[in-house]
This record gives C-alpha cells, structure tokens and sequence, in this order.
C-alpha cells in the first residue's frame, strides 16, 4: 500500500491539518517555524514561502508536519491612508488591514481608489479602473445529433495554477498567461475515455477571464503533459483565443494528443497579460466531441 493510500484511511493518526502563524523562514535550510497553539515547530515548506506573522495551513503528513502556505488573502482592496513613508495602507476586500509598499511604476495613490495587491511580492501592484465583473463561463450547446455514434464529453479539471519562469516555481492557482506566466488546468481519464482510434470532430476550453490589461494581446492556449505541478511546463500547439470568458475553439490536433496520452492538460503560452479563473471556480472545463 502506498504511502497516500495509508494516509487516506479513516482515523489514520499520523495524518491532519491545522492552522497556525509563521514565526521565521530560513532560506538557506527551506524551512519555516509555526507556532501551533502555543508551541512552535519547524518544519519544511512548499509553494509560495509565506510572511512572518501569515497565518498558514500545516499538514500532518506519517508524524510530519508540512507547511502548505499561507491562508488565501483577497487580491483586491481599498487604499484607506498613503502614500507615507514609501506605503500604503490597504483594506483588502475580505477586512484584513495591511501596510505595503507599492509599485512606483504606476500613477500616484490615493485614499480611497481601488488597487490590486500581489500577495508574493508582498507589493501593492496597480490601481483598478473598476472591479472585475466575472461571469461564469458559458457551456457550449450541445452537439446535434448525428448518426455513427458521435459522442460529446466533458472533463472537469482537477487542478490549476500558473508557472513563473523568473524562479521556476508554481505561485499560483489562477491560470495566468502573461510573458513571464505560463499557466496550466490539469485534468483526469482523458486518454482513459476516449479511444486511441476514435476521429476528434471537435475541442472546445470554457473558461471564465477574470482580468485582460492588453485587450489587443490574445492569449494562447495549447496542451502540457504534466499531471500535477512538478517541473516545469511545455506548452505544444498553441493557438490564439479570444478574449473574454466563454467557449474557446481549439483545434482537433489537442484532442488527438490529449486521446492518445501524448499530453495531459491545457495551459498557456503567452501573449497579453491575462488571468483566467482557478479549477475550483469552474473554469477551464473542457468539451471533446468525436466518432
């Protein structure tokens, strides 16, 4: 029995999951110190470091604890005093109250605007000219009925996230694609489902877009062969898409190696600076029609 098939049985006592606050990361060992009810414990950390003073989620993984990051934050709030002193004060959407520096690139701040925080960089990015309206991505219509057993299937992606080339790392669970973002949905049974022999009539990606800062600047999307986020992704046959949520067409040579095993996922490669919604939130579903 594998490992994560022991930890998944009921009642396993060497596994679990609490919360606590980072105390000290060190950078040169990988390991971050939580203090977990009192005590503190150090621990080896994955993903996106957290800040001192984060509130994180800490797994139990055989006896081990694991620091899995920090809680999610909102990446919208209301500047409520700055700038001072080279911060601001910022009012996150979901109450949490924090000064930060900012990103000189951008016009002055002010109280009151709304701006977009980059939690990794622990930076205030840019203001908004208004809030996303994100709506959810619209299901294809359902093909018409043919004769010769034409099938039409649906895959739910299983996980997201996005790829920053800059350190190698995966920092993300939306689906960036930017030109330092590759960003990817993965998915299960694909080639399980559909047969080595089977004709793709058609291959369409909804997905929800939840910021475009470059509207003349599509985004590409093509396939990856990974099955979770290890190593870097591949992006092959990439082809633009348009902008906005919805149904994307995408060409019948993705569903040929998504069938076959070739390739696992969607991700992107490049082009604008777009952000697409996470696994969790609907997007990224995708519709595979064949005979």
């Amino acid at each position: 029995m594998s490992l994560g098939q022991e930890l998944g049985k009921k009642g396993d006592p060497g596994s679990g999951l609490e919360r606590g606050t980072c105390a000290t990361v060190d950078w040169k060992t990988g390991l971050v110190e939580v203090n977990l009810g009192g005590g503190r414990k150090v621990m080896p950390m994955v993903g996106t470091a957290p800040s001192v003073n984060d509130q994180v989620w800490v797994a139990t993984l055989a006896g081990q604890p694991v620091c899995l990051g920090a809680l999610a934050k909102s990446s919208l709030g209301t500047i409520e005093r700055g700038p001072a002193g080279g911060k601001l004060t910022v009012k996150g959407d979901d109450g949490l109250v924090s000064t930060l520096p900012f990103n000189f690139d951008h016009a002055a701040f002010a109280a009151g605007q709304r701006v977009a925080i980059d939690w990794p960089s622990g930076t205030v990015s840019y203001r908004l000219s208004s809030d996303p309206t994100i709506e959810p991505p619209a299901a294809p219509a359902p093909p018409a009925a043919v004769s010769g057993g034409q099938k039409s299937v649906e895959f739910a992606p299983i996980d997201s996230g996005s790829f920053w080339q800059g350190n190698g790392t995966w920092s993300k669970q939306d689906v960036w694609c930017t030109d330092s973002y590759l960003g990817a949905y993965f998915y299960e049974g694909i080639a399980d489902s559909i047969p080595d022999t089977s004709k793709i009539l058609s291959v369409r990606l909804a997905v929800t877009e939840t910021e475009n800062r470059f509207p003349a600047s599509l985004a590409t999307f093509g396939t990856h062969a990974l099955a979770g986020k290890t190593g870097a992704p591949v992006i092959s046959g990439a082809v633009s898409v348009s902008a906005g949520s919805g149904s994307k067409d995408l060409p019948t040579a993705i569903g040929d190696a998504l069938k076959t095993g070739a390739a696992r996922g969607i991700g992107t490669n490049h082009g604008g600076y777009h952000r697409f919604g996470t696994a969790a939130s609907g997007s990224g579903r995708l519709f595979i029609t064949y005979i």
